[in-house]
């Protein structure tokens, strides 16, 4: 009796704690029923995560080596070379000494900010031979252009003031002529006054079209310089979109805190050059060069290089120990040493 009992609690809790059965899925050919009653949701996209555009850049992987950098190059390219490499060296001191003047500018009594009254005069030859010259020769290139574009504006306004001035001629000369006057006479006109106004009518319209004539002519004559002009206009206007796609594919994406500096050009001196190929040496590992060549192209953030600590020397310092161990009595008579006092 206390078993059917118990059995019949094991039952219960069996079937109170069993899982029930859901309604059963709702088949395909409910879910695609066009008439049916009840409207059919549509199934959710997932949405993927959008990956980053890539923007190509100009900067190739592998920077082919200057011809100057030979071990036995030409000596017009071994010169520029060499030139490349003392503006760099120039443009890394001329930031140097700007830095340090910006660090000690209150002590100079002078603005941290002003940076040009920090640096003082620009020394162009400097610049020139750090590569900036592309800079200013581009400006000044703008600067040229905007003064032919004003001569070119001025020569047109004298074109115009040339023009009006033949056309002013022109009617000065006719009206130099003896055209007879068109008021109203007292009487009746006869037959030669009519045929004297008809004729000035006729030789008036006749020199209206003749200078509508000339001037269209003239203006004619003037197409060859305006598609000139023109095409001068879209090749310039070309030139220009070239070079800002230059530019923008030449442009670095900045990633981190500090902006990549290009590296000095890998140059030897005259005396220095090998007499082979496999005598040349580089300057850089083969790691350094590819490490330099992924921050070019913005694909790893530039940083600056870990210096040394200056107290260096003093958190280490070398102790000799002597453990108890290791200790051993060694007589001074045994070499002709100096004897301690007590001896």
């Amino acid at each position: 009796m206390r078993k059917q009992h118990v059995n019949a609690l094991v039952a219960k809790a069996t079937r109170r704690h069993a899982v029930k059965p859901g309604p059963p899925p709702p088949s395909f050919e409910s879910q695609m029923d066009v008439w049916g009653s009840e409207p059919s949701a549509a199934p959710r996209r997932s949405q993927r995560a959008r990956k980053p555009e890539l923007v190509p850049t100009a900067i190739p992987a592998v920077q082919v080596a200057q011809e100057g950098a030979s071990y036995n190059p030409p000596p017009s390219a071994h010169r520029a070379l060499l030139e490349e490499a003392a503006g760099h060296e120039l443009e890394r001191q001329r930031r140097a000494r700007a830095h340090r003047l910006k660090l000690f500018a209150r002590r100079r009594g002078a603005d941290p900010d002003d940076f040009d009254a920090l640096l003082g005069e620009y020394d162009m030859e400097a610049l020139a031979e750090a590569g900036d010259m592309e800079d200013l020769a581009l400006l000044h290139a703008d600067g040229m252009g905007e003064e032919g574009g004003s001569a070119t504006a001025v020569s047109e306004e004298e074109d115009g003031a040339k023009e009006k001035g033949e056309e002013e001629g022109e009617d000065g000369e006719d009206g130099q002529e003896d055209i007879p006057a068109l008021g109203k006479a007292r009487g009746k006109l006869t037959i030669t006054q009519r045929n004297r106004l008809r004729r000035a009518k006729e030789k008036l319209a006749e020199e209206q079209a003749a200078k509508a004539e000339r001037k269209r002519a003239k203006q004619l004559g003037r197409i060859q310089n305006l598609t000139s002009e023109i095409a001068k206009e879209e090749r310039s206007r070309t030139l220009q979109q070239r070079r800002e796609q230059a530019q923008k594919g030449a442009r670095r994406k900045k990633l981190g805190r500090l902006k990549y500096t290009p590296r000095r050009p890998d140059v030897l001196l005259t005396d220095e050059l090998p007499g082979s190929l496999r005598a040349l040496p580089s300057e850089t590992s083969l790691f350094e060069d590819r490490f330099d060549s992924m921050q070019a192209r913005s694909l790893i953030e530039p940083r600056k290089r870990a210096a040394k600590a200056h107290n260096q020397k003093k958190r280490y310092k070398s102790v000799m120990r002597e453990s108890h161990k290791g200790k051993r009595f060694k007589s001074p008579y045994i070499r002709d040493e100096q004897k301690p006092a007590w001896v």
